[in-house]
């Protein structure tokens, strides 16, 4: 599949387009990471940018097995996001990585009222926020307001603007050593 990515990928840059998406619907941080573990990441195309926005499956999924437990849900999946952001630093260090929050979901149930996982949400972006700034990268920079950001790109790349904000919005200084693995299995809540 990687093959088929980069041949895609090159095809793309040969005809002008200067951006690729490589995404599975209904993917969780595991899947993701399964894939950058077996050769299905960035590696061989020197992005300059990649977005990441993954982690709301492992809500939907997670919280629905552990319900009540939101902290603890939201610790995961930043651990999940986390390990992700670790490998794609490592596959593509030339790129900048924005990772945009776990955008708000709302779950509709069978007696029709809607069931929140904001507790879950919450707790996975601000782990992941922490976790962000503790790296101290210019190279790494954490959206929030994930739907905001994706509004943003989407209709930069329809007509060819840039967003100087989201640009300059970056939180970050001069990246003074390398990432701390143990940071990524840090003890939950």
């Amino acid at each position: 599949m990687h093959e088929q990515f980069l041949s895609e990928a090159a095809a793309a840059r040969a005809t002008g387009v200067s951006a690729d998406v490589f995404a599975a619907g209904g993917d969780g941080a595991l899947n993701l990471l399964w894939r950058l573990e077996h050769g299905e990441g960035p590696g061989g195309l020197d992005p300059q940018a990649v977005f990441l926005m993954i982690g709301a499956n492992d809500v939907l999924g997670l919280g629905a097995l552990f319900p009540g437990q939101g902290s603890y849900v939201g610790h995961a999946v930043s651990v999940g996001v986390k390990r992700c952001l670790h490998l794609l630093r490592q596959q593509a260090p030339n790129a900048t990585l924005l990772v945009l929050g776990v955008l708000p979901i709302q779950i509709p149930t069978p007696d029709g009222t809607i069931h929140m996982v904001n507790d879950i949400i919450a707790a996975a972006n601000e782990e992941t926020t922490a976790y962000v700034a503790r790296q101290c990268s210019p190279q790494l920079i954490y959206k929030g307001d994930g739907a905001v950001v994706l509004l943003q790109c989407m209709q930069g790349a329809l007509d060819g603007s840039r967003d100087e904000q989201l640009a300059d919005e970056g939180e970050g200084v001069k990246l003074q050593s390398t990432e701390d693995e143990g940071d990524l299995l840090e003890d939950g809540p």
